[in-house]
């Protein structure tokens, strides 16, 4: 009989130690989870960290950077965000994707490029030299694509800009397929995109302490979190302006002067879309309905 108690003492005691340690660890887990989150969230919500989350969403997608600009100025920028190119029967890519409001926009044809009219006939006529496009196709241009087939007065701004941009210590630029950004470590120091004709520059700046300038504020896009402030380039005085919001944000983001910067434009020389597409640089694409 007390042999038999003590056995069914022995086992209380053993389920009741086992019992008090799976409590323990759920506990430990709950407080763990408890002190870990914020830092999480808090490290998910930096502005470097929520741009890189929605730019790898919108390069899932090959159309995320062309409509037709065959015909300009009716070139517009369609942004793709969700899907993934499939390949169809003709071996063209083919894209399901939702469209993005932000950049599905058309630039005026107001870009005072000091161009001549037969500058502009040969860089329309390069431009349109491509195969015919059936009804749900589009021409997918890179950036580089559409800096190639800018006018020289763009290509000029453009450069000014980079090589402002460029000749702090320590900046470095990187190309993608939709735009080109300059960097100081980590840190964002200035973003070039082409909508239409229109050279586009973001800077890392509050648009509410910018003066004296016309920026627009796209701080409500994701994508734009670390270069929330948008500056059109379509005059050669929006270019000198462009170059004192370069001297702002690197005072912002403390960069110190280094050696001048020179950009060879003759990397971006006139070519036609055929000689694009075949350089990679303009894909042709099916969009789904």
């Amino acid at each position: 009989m007390n042999v038999l108690l003590a056995v069914d003492t022995t086992a209380s005691v053993a389920a009741g130690l086992a019992i008090g340690l799976v409590v323990a660890a759920a506990v430990f887990g709950i407080v763990l989870l408890a002190c870990i989150l914020p830092a999480i969230k808090n490290k998910a919500e930096t502005p470097e960290a929520v741009e890189a989350a929605a730019v790898e969403d919108a390069e899932a997608c090959p159309v995320t950077v062309e409509a037709v600009q065959v015909g300009e100025p009716e070139a517009a920028e369609a942004v793709a965000e969700e899907g993934k190119p499939e390949k169809n029967d003709g071996g063209e890519e083919a894209v399901a994707c939702a469209v993005a409001e932000e950049d599905v926009e058309e630039e005026e044809d107001d870009v005072e490029d000091n161009e001549s009219e037969e500058e502009r006939e040969a860089r329309l006529a390069a431009i349109s030299s491509a195969p015919k496009l059936e009804n749900n196709q589009r021409y997918n241009r890179s950036f580089t694509a559409r800096l190639i087939q800018s006018s020289d007065t763009v290509k000029e701004w453009y450069a000014m800009i980079k090589d402002a941009a460029l000749s702090y210590k320590g900046t470095r630029s990187s190309s993608a397929w939709r735009q080109e950004k300059i960097y100081k470590g980590r840190a964002l120091f200035v973003k070039l995109a082409i909508r239409g004709r229109t050279l586009c520059v973001y800077f890392p700046l509050n648009v509410g302490e910018v003066k004296n300038i016309e920026v627009e504020d796209v701080s409500d896009k994701p994508v734009h979190a670390a270069t929330p402030a948008l500056f059109r380039i379509k005059k050669d005085v929006h270019a000198r302006q462009a170059l004192e919001l370069v001297a702002m944000s690197a005072e912002a983001l403390g960069l110190e002067a280094g050696k001048a910067h020179v950009t060879d434009k003759s990397e971006y020389a006139l070519q036609t879309t055929e000689q694009l597409i075949e350089a990679g640089l303009v894909k042709l694409v099916t969009v789904k309905k």
